[in-house]
């Protein structure tokens, strides 16, 4: 009776180990196919622009920027502070992305109405 009990505590300790691996390996694939997911489209944006790219899919945000224009989003877009004074600002929807450029200078603000 004796040596069943440890015949079964081993078993019980064997399984308790392969499901802590097994669980420590979904969560370690996850964050490795997040990482690469972003190299993958940084090094994509990179080599069809030639400018300098961060893509930050942790935030759901983007900039993308090669010195003269950059171009970003995310989920809290404000109103750009260096748009000109005299510029009419539409408050009729959400700000989702901006861009701009520094010569020839304008900005590019698009606006989602619902």
């Amino acid at each position: 009776m004796e040596e069943q009990k440890k015949g079964g505590n081993k078993v019980l300790v064997i399984v308790i180990i392969i499901v802590v691996a097994l669980v420590a390996l979904g969560i370690g694939g996850y964050f490795v196919s997040q990482y690469l997911a972003r190299k993958t489209a940084e090094n994509m944006v990179n080599s069809l622009t030639g400018g300098k790219v961060n893509v930050d899919t942790g935030n759901d945000s983007f900039k993308l920027s090669d010195g003269n224009t950059t171009i970003s989003g995310n989920q809290n877009m404000t109103w750009p502070t260096d748009l000109p004074s005299g510029a009419p600002k539409y408050s009729g929807g959400k700000i989702v992305s901006v861009s701009s450029t520094k010569s020839p200078q304008t900005w590019m603000i698009t606006i989602d109405k619902t």
